[in-house]
């Protein structure tokens, strides 16, 4: 199987009474939001973050191999590109150059954040 057939897309419907919810380190993997809102939440509630439609989450958990340290709850019908290690490893191997590339944007992300954060 080609790694351009193993990305997995889904639509999850929000509604009022209970919001979707997802630990992205429940399966080693990158995550992009295709369409919707979503927040990312502490285990106490807190927001941390609002995604947007082409945000990317799980990284930290992604980089560092380790559990989710937050939620990631979606806000409205959300539709979520999931990029498993498995599939990233293949196109790894199918395109050399494509790893640098990615975690030199990871990077850029997670320092985007921490400027932000400090910010505050």
């Amino acid at each position: 199987m080609s790694a351009s057939t193993a990305w997995r897309s889904e639509t999850l419907a929000s509604s009022r009474a209970a919001r979707n919810s997802c630990k992205p380190a429940t399966v080693r993997a990158l995550f992009v939001l295709l369409s919707g809102n979503a927040e990312v939440r502490r285990g106490d509630g807190v927001v941390l973050a609002r995604l947007v439609s082409g945000d990317i989450f799980g990284e930290m958990s992604f980089i560092r191999n380790e559990r989710a340290s937050a939620d990631v709850v979606a806000m409205t019908d959300v539709s979520v590109l999931t990029l498993t290690e498995a599939v990233i490893n293949e196109l790894f191997e199918e395109r050399p150059g494509l790893a640098a590339g990615l975690y030199r944007s990871l990077a850029a992300e997670l320092a985007h954040r921490l400027g932000t954060a400090s910010a505050r």
